[in-house]
């Protein structure tokens, strides 16, 4: 595939609102039931891909110190969206996970630079994703939405296809991703009973469903 290329915004809606629509259907089949989705939740996520467009066509790098804010900013929209009557009113809120974040970033960041940066690119962003989602998580809330904004961040930075949520792969992505909700990366059973087998699940989900028509072809460029 062609690197520089920007998210689809009108082709990401489209996906999120079918989900939307059999959203009870899919949530009744879930090994774990989650959270309904909401016309709000999908109306922030396309703000969040909206945002990351700007970083891509920036070539802002979210895992050196000069732009690893901006993917807690990612984590603000998805929560809050753009509206500064909704992020004063969630001002606490707001701080609380900037804390947060401060404090556990560090690891992601010397993962990536010792070893994440190293990998396959599908292995990066799935290793990447299990480490934002397990115990102890990256943000307070809207990890799984975060991480997978983030995860298609060095997907499409590495020239791959972003994975978007959809009907068909739903299931399959929302199961691994709760049993990585519930694991602790720092217990070693969890390591080898949880989280090693559900990162192989995203990984397979990423090969399979990676999606160009997620992402406006007009601009790509050609890989050097």
């Amino acid at each position: 595939m062609k690197k520089g290329c920007l998210f689809n915004l009108p082709a990401i809606r489209e996906s999120l609102l079918e989900v939307y629509y059999h959203f009870d259907e899919i949530n009744a089949k879930l090994e774990t039931k989650r959270e309904p989705m909401t016309l709000e939740i999908i109306e922030h996520i396309l703000l969040a891909y909206e945002y990351l467009n700007t970083l891509l066509a920036q070539d802002i790098d979210l895992f050196n110190p000069a732009g690893v804010y901006a993917m807690l900013e990612l984590n603000h929209i998805v929560l809050c969206g753009k509206d500064p009557a909704k992020r004063f009113e969630f001002h606490q809120h707001i701080l609380s996970t900037r804390e947060r974040f401060q404090k556990r970033i560090g690891r992601i960041l010397k993962w990536y630079k010792e070893k994440g940066k190293k990998l396959p690119s599908l292995r990066k962003a799935a290793q990447f994703y299990t480490l934002a989602l397990s115990q102890p998580q990256l943000f307070i809330e809207g990890n799984h939405r975060t991480g997978n904004i983030v995860l298609n961040y060095l997907l499409v930075g590495d020239g791959f296809p972003p994975f978007i949520l959809t009907v068909e792969n739903a299931i399959a992505y929302f199961n691994p991703s709760s049993r990585i909700k519930y694991s602790d990366k720092d217990k070693w059973l969890d390591q080898i009973t949880q989280i090693g087998v559900s990162e192989g699940s995203i990984y397979s989900l990423l090969e399979k469903y990676g999606d160009t028509r997620y992402l406006i072809s007009k601009y790509c460029q050609e890989n050097p």
